[in-house]
């Protein structure tokens, strides 16, 4: 934890891919810090579409909710040397995170149910990422689609 003086250091982003298709890779990317920055990017190719890039700031209680969600998910003391990694035309989950003092990069080849984490050597830790990986892609891409997409007056 950061001193009155010295704000604690925190910074999350998480990406999915999907495979590699002759129009390229598909990706959707969050990263939030302790300042409340919030940068979303989904690069889709579907029918030609552009990668669409939406920034904006959120409240420091949500920052404190996923840093809270973080601490308690216990993804801080997984490591991913059991985990499946990505080929080169595989998708692929990351996350890193900056918080507590702690540094961590995890990757694995893309999960797409619970069901892919419990055929892993490392079920628990894979499990913990899904888990976690899903709650803040979730949260985020409700403030994403809220800030751009609602409008109180129609």
């Amino acid at each position: 934890m950061g001193s009155a003086s010295e704000p604690e250091v925190f910074a999350l982003r998480l990406l999915t891919s999907s495979t590699s298709s002759r129009f390229g890779r598909d990706f959707v990317e969050f990263e939030i810090n302790n300042a409340g920055s919030v940068r979303y990017v989904n690069k889709s190719t579907y029918h030609g579409a552009d990668m669409i890039r939406k920034g904006f700031k959120v409240s420091s209680l949500v920052v404190a909710k996923i840093k809270d969600m973080v601490r308690e998910s216990g993804i801080l003391s997984v490591n991913d040397e059991k985990w499946p990694k990505p080929g080169p035309n595989d998708g692929a989950q990351e996350i890193e995170i900056v918080l507590d003092g702690k540094y961590l990069w995890l990757e694995t080849c893309a999960l797409v149910s619970r069901n892919d984490t419990m055929k892993s050597s490392d079920p628990e830790g894979l499990s913990k990422l899904h888990l976690l990986s899903e709650d803040i892609q979730e949260i985020l891409l409700a403030f994403t689609n809220f800030r751009f997409k609602s409008s109180p007056f129609g």
